[in-house]
């Protein structure tokens, strides 16, 4: 099944629409369809906010599909990016592990 959404956006735009599409399916248990969408946000290689929160999810959701290699892949790939939320949020602080080790 091809996931890819087929039509013209700026790139900020598409993005955005990717990430409401990834999260719809997340939410609803459907992880392999989130991780299709988070990997084509991951690609359009935007923000490093966007960047981050993108490999973050397609971490939690590779995780949830069983995948915990490529899960913990992201999440090391997220630390080496060094984004610094404004909130002061440490996504590494809310993994579902303990360590990446």
């Amino acid at each position: 099944m091809n996931n890819k959404l087929n039509f013209t956006l700026k790139s900020e735009n598409l993005a955005i629409e990717l990430l409401n599409t990834a999260e719809h399916y997340y939410e609803q248990g459907k992880y392999a369809l989130a991780t299709g969408y988070y990997t084509q946000v991951i690609e359009l290689e935007l923000t490093k906010a966007k960047l981050t929160y993108a490999l973050y999810m397609r971490g939690m959701a590779l995780y949830k599909s069983g995948k915990q290699a490529e899960a913990i892949a992201d999440w090391r790939r997220v630390q080496t990016l060094g984004f610094q939320h404004p909130s002061g949020i440490d996504l590494m602080d809310l993994l579902p592990i303990k360590t990446l080790d």
